[in-house]
């Protein structure tokens, strides 16, 4: 009976898996006939938990780009970040493009 569950369940995650594959290319096609480079701007390397954190909270939704770069750095110490890498991170921590000025 169990062992049933489990197998249901291996089942409903497999077929969540193939709804979101397909959601992702969809999504990954529209941004790029927007000129946005996805793959290029999600480095595998990036903390999850760090990033998440970011997405979550958006701790630099006020700061100017400036201030939010360089936060961005510090928050990854040691790190050999590219400008594409920390632009990435500052858009998971905001809401939107931002200006020098903060404005979005």
């Amino acid at each position: 009976m169990e062992a049933l569950k489990l197998l249901k369940r291996l089942e409903e995650i497999e077929a969540d898996m193939a709804r979101l594959h397909s959601e992702r290319s969809a999504i990954n096609t529209a941004l790029s006939i927007m000129g946005v480079r996805v793959e290029q701007n999600r480095p595998a390397h990036f903390p999850s938990q760090q990033e998440s954190q970011y997405a979550i909270h958006k701790p630099f939704a006020d700061l100017p780009l400036t201030a939010a770069c360089l936060k961005v750095l510090s928050d990854q110490p040691g790190a050999s970040l590219t400008k594409t890498q920390v632009e990435y991170l500052d858009s998971r921590a905001t809401t939107g493009p931002k200006t020098e000025s903060g404005q979005r």
